[in-house]
């Protein structure tokens, strides 16, 4: 073969391993955008989306997915970042809840240029280097392998949402396994799914005052017939006239609602072996037909909500007067309840009740600090209504209990 033979087969096959270094990554000269790790990305959590410079000038990436069936309406997902002016190396992230397995548009822009790219998330757990490891632990919740030895913060980071070590690292709490104690865990899309029913229930904002909006229609009534008792004598027309202006603007004000939205918010704590991730389970009643969330939230509701995320918000385009319950980004925690063998242990302040453990039954009310163990299953107990759903998705020796706060505790089997 020729000399320029050679070359030319030499940058092909160079070009396309950079091709396939790169895949997911989207560059342009002194800048590039990439979501999940590396280019790789599986669906059914929260993912990282980065966008880094190196060059001066302003730039810009843009995510862009679809969620739901072609039949039924595809809804939009978009996030967006966005580094300014500067020199040397700048970096901003969001993390975002990825649902779909639809494609994924990445576009890049600014100072040098312009790139787009696509490609298809993944539903299966991945194999990570212990390089460069955020230490969120919702990046954790599909269960990947990580090879390599990790920090201990980031350790117990990734262990809490679900991740699996190859190398135990040194200087972790005893038994602080988390999530990641769990190899049979069930999918993180299902178990979100079904946390949806805990959440709390919000209810419309109260009016301004309402016995006094009733008050207000009452005198503006007494005020008409007195209007049609003195229509001819215009004194009492003009203060009449006066007086129902101002009782109705009393009476409006009075009628409306205090506030544009009312919230209320639970706690549901999951873990195994005292160690866990902790959501934050939410419902929101909103007047305005534009909603602004916090920064990464996911809806549970079951119809389609097309949402786009930044650093600052998710903002949801939703009907106004309507009702929403949503979950924000899971955080590492301490879980208080743990079953040890055959003992159930709480190591709260709070009393824990309406206990129920998959293959075993209901069990007592379990005061703060206290022990005991497990009673026989009785013949015929049947779970807590609201935890049907939920059980189906966990593993037998699962315990779910509440605390007197409303904050839900679920402590899983705990495995070697």
């Amino acid at each position: 073969m020729s000399r320029a033979g050679w070359v030319i087969l030499l940058y092909i096959f160079g070009f396309g391993l950079a091709q396939a270094a790169d895949e997911g990554v989207v560059r342009v000269p002194g800048a590039f955008a990439e979501v999940g790790w590396n280019g790789r990305l599986t669906s059914g959590g929260w993912v990282e989306f980065r966008l880094v410079a190196t060059a001066a000038g302003a730039f810009y990436a843009k995510l862009e997915t679809t969620e739901g069936k072609v039949l039924e309406g595809l809804t939009p997902i978009t996030a967006n970042l966005e580094l300014p002016e500067g020199v040397g190396t700048r970096e901003t992230r969001l993390i975002l809840p990825i649902m779909t397995t639809r494609m994924v548009k990445i576009t890049i822009s600014g100072a040098t240029g312009s790139a787009v790219q696509r490609f298809e998330p993944s539903n299966t757990a991945l194999e990570l280097n212990a390089s460069r490891l955020p230490i969120e632990p919702s990046l954790y919740l599909t269960g990947h392998r990580i090879l390599g030895r990790l920090e201990p913060s980031i350790a117990l980071a990734t262990l809490a949402g679900g991740a699996h070590l190859e190398l135990q690292p040194t200087g972790l709490p005893v038994g602080a396994l988390g999530l990641g104690a769990i190899t049979k865990m069930a999918p993180h899309k299902a178990l979100l799914e079904q946390l949806a029913a805990f959440a709390p229930e919000a209810s419309p904002p109260a009016r301004h005052h309402e016995l006094l909006g009733f008050w207000s229609v009452a005198a503006f009534v007494v005020l008409l017939g007195l209007l049609s008792l003195k229509r001819f004598d215009f004194r009492y027309l003009v203060a009449i006239a006066i007086g129902s202006i101002g009782l109705g603007g009393l009476g409006f004000w009075a009628s409306l609602p205090s506030t544009s939205y009312v919230e209320t918010t639970r706690d549901v704590l999951i873990g195994a072996r005292g160690w866990g991730v902790k959501f934050q389970l939410h419902s929101r009643y909103s007047l305005q037909p534009e909603w602004n969330l916090p920064a990464g939230a996911l809806p549970l509701e079951q119809n389609h909500i097309a949402r786009q995320y930044s650093n600052e918000k998710t903002v949801l385009q939703h009907a106004g007067w309507q009702k929403i319950r949503y979950v924000t980004m899971p955080t590492a925690t301490r879980v208080p309840l743990r079953l040890e063998a055959n003992k159930l242990v709480n190591e709260s302040p709070i009393a824990v009740e309406q206990i129920f453990v998959r293959g075993r039954g209901n069990q007592e009310v379990l005061e703060a600090g206290s022990s005991r163990v497990l009673t026989n299953k009785i013949y015929g107990t049947l779970p807590p209504d609201q935890y049907l759903g939920l059980l189906q998705v966990l593993p037998d020796g699962t315990v779910i209990a509440q605390q007197a706060n409303t904050t839900m505790i679920i402590a899983l089997p705990e495995q070697p």
